[in-house]
């Protein structure tokens, strides 16, 4: 790498507040290094109150989408830190049974501490076309537990979730789910319970 473009590099990555390690490579190329230290500057704190989540889990789930049936199944996923730990992504497989005969495959990004707002955000998406963007209230989020609320529209409409998503131990974490029905009135909406594997 030309060290002018070298020097871009470096001056892009401190007006971002993010640290540059560079090294060579035996063939004399230079190249960012794969430190650690280059990845854990820019964390935010708070994204340490959502560390139960962390790890690869097995989920019993029960979810009742208003206006639908109750859905029983078993969601096996791993969350692990990305974005150098800036959001935790959550990739997760439903597994087939007698009831919905097709995996499915679904992706939540939970994290984005907004420092300004004091709060995180989680985004989900799936391979059958829904999607949703939920947010905690201030305050609404603490070591071992969060509130996200937000919407997401699904092949029957638009609805408004409730995640709350709380440590019950080490290896167990759980996440009920509640909706808003047309009235605005809060109705259970299934529960997620999540066990270490």
């Amino acid at each position: 790498m030309r060290a002018r473009t070298r020097a871009g590099v470096v001056a892009v990555a401190a007006v971002l507040g993010l640290s540059t390690v560079w090294s060579v490579s035996a063939a004399g190329e230079e190249r960012p290094a794969k430190s650690p230290k280059a990845r854990s500057g820019s964390v935010p704190e708070e994204m340490h109150q959502l560390d139960f989540l962390l790890g690869s889990w097995r989920c019993p789930t029960t979810v009742t989408a208003p206006g639908s049936p109750s859905e029983t199944s078993v969601v096996v996923g791993t969350i692990k830190p990305v974005l150098g730990g800036a959001w935790y992504q959550w990739d997760a497989l439903r597994l087939p049974n007698e009831q919905m005969p097709n995996k499915a495959l679904s992706r939540w990004m939970i994290g984005g501490w907004n420092a300004t707002d004091r709060t995180f955000t989680a985004l989900y998406t799936d391979d059958r076309g829904t999607y949703g963007v939920e947010h905690t209230e201030p305050g609404a989020a603490s070591s071992g537990q969060a509130k996200f609320t937000g919407q997401y529209t699904m092949a029957k409409g638009k609805f408004t979730f409730i995640d709350e998503f709380t440590k019950v131990d080490d290896d167990h974490f759980r996440d009920v789910i509640s909706a808003k029905d047309a009235g605005g009135n809060v109705v259970p909406a299934g529960s997620v319970e999540c066990y270490r594997r």
